[in-house]
């Protein structure tokens, strides 16, 4: 029988972070507020490894939202994402996001 060798090596390091999840943080409440002007009933908020995490490991208030549509099996070889007939609404969220914030110049510093 042959044999198997594994080796493991760190190909990413994410600093941890931190936006407080609530309604008082600028940047969640115009993201909720956001996704509310869309007709979103429900937008869920919580604590996640994310491309987030750099600028609020450097102390700049960021989140992650979400892109339309639903998915499961994340980072898994049977992850899968289907568009249905809500996924246009994840883009004209974080336009709208963006567009809010532009005009909210103290919102992304700590």
């Amino acid at each position: 029988k042959a044999k198997i060798a594994v080796k493991y090596d760190t190909i990413g390091i994410r600093p941890v972070g931190k936006v407080p999840q609530t309604e008082a943080t600028p940047i969640v409440a115009t993201a909720l507020a956001a996704g509310k002007a869309l007709g979103q009933t429900k937008v869920e908020t919580g604590a996640s490894s994310t491309d987030s995490n750099i600028p609020m490991s450097l102390g700049i208030q960021a989140i992650t939202i979400g892109g339309g549509g639903s998915g499961g099996g994340a980072h898994a070889i049977t992850e899968w994402y289907q568009d249905g007939p809500e996924g246009y609404k994840g883009p004209q969220w974080a336009l709208l996001l963006v567009a809010a914030l532009a005009g909210m110049p103290k919102s992304i510093t700590p």
